[in-house]
């Protein structure tokens, strides 16, 4: 089995990075691989404690494929998917700052992605 280890160290412990786009880009590096191998088992995500940063991360993941899938003008419900995953795994997204670089990164990949539309048009 092929096993890909990616780690992002420009993530403080409780805090956010100061813009997504690096979160951005690194999902989007994990995600092309993770579509390129077969077969391929779940992507595992861990910081830490295993729930701010991590959390994070996956809710910011989970939104952007939605959005992949369903497109620009799709419905998405930030505060229901971190319930969704805080039922999984209690204190999921830790930080008020967290919370927050959620919506900062949706944002971001929102008009990154309408502008890339744009652009080809």
């Amino acid at each position: 089995r092929l096993v890909k280890h990616y780690q992002y160290f420009s993530w403080p412990d409780h805090g956010v990075p100061n813009e997504p786009g690096g979160v951005l880009s690194f999902l989007d590096q994990v995600n092309r691989a993770q579509r390129s191998i077969p077969d391929t088992g779940p992507i595992i995500v861990h910081c830490s404690a295993g729930i701010g940063r991590t959390g994070t991360i996956i809710v910011i993941d989970i939104l952007v494929d939605i959005i992949h899938r369903q497109g620009l003008d799709c419905d998405i419900d930030i505060p229901k998917t971190i319930q969704m995953v805080r039922r999984q795994r209690s204190g999921m997204v830790q930080t008020e700052a967290q919370y927050k670089f959620v919506y900062m990164a949706v944002q971001q990949f929102i008009e990154a992605e309408q502008k890339r539309l744009e652009e080809e048009q």
